[in-house]
């Protein structure tokens, strides 16, 4: 007498192996892929301007926060403000350096892991007999090296 032992999986059995083979596989890809993202050095983050209207000569409130991720490392930082005859920006009461492009700087250092924010004056006036103008003001960050590594924006308007 023969008995038969079936011991077949069937193709239910190797549906479901199948699929928990590709979950198991995406998983992977996904632990993987988050593992690969890193940081970079240096973030730029609450970028505000306030107020911003205000009327000719007064002053208002351009505020970032910017972080080295950088635990081991610390970094010279440059942010180069477009200013215009019309927009000039201060911190602690002292005017920032205008080079010949027309362009202001303002120089820090960041030690490993520190996170700091800057609040800088900008003050704004009107040109021309205007009674009012929108000025786009753009600020770009750069590495000791020169690379530019985050552009910001803010939009001031300047009433009479």
């Amino acid at each position: 007498m023969h008995f038969r032992l079936n011991i077949g999986i069937g193709a239910k059995g190797i549906i479901i192996i199948l699929a928990i083979v590709v979950v198991f596989a995406l998983a992977g890809f996904v632990i993987y892929e988050a593992s690969q993202y890193k940081l970079p050095a240096i973030t730029i983050s609450g970028v505000s301007l306030h107020p911003d209207t205000i009327e000719q000569h007064q002053a208002s409130a351009l505020n970032f926060t910017i972080r080295d991720n950088d635990k081991t490392k610390a970094y010279q930082v440059q942010v180069e403000f477009n200013a215009t005859v019309s927009t000039l920006f201060s911190i602690n009461n002292a005017s920032l350096p205008l080079g010949k492009n027309g362009l202001q700087y303002y120089n820090m250092t960041l030690e490993g892991s520190q996170q700091s924010t800057y609040s800088f004056k900008v003050l704004g006036t009107l040109t021309g007999g205007a009674s009012s103008t929108a000025y786009s003001i753009p600020f770009v960050f750069f590495y000791q090296n020169g690379t530019r590594f985050d552009t910001e924006s803010v939009s001031l308007t300047v009433t009479s």
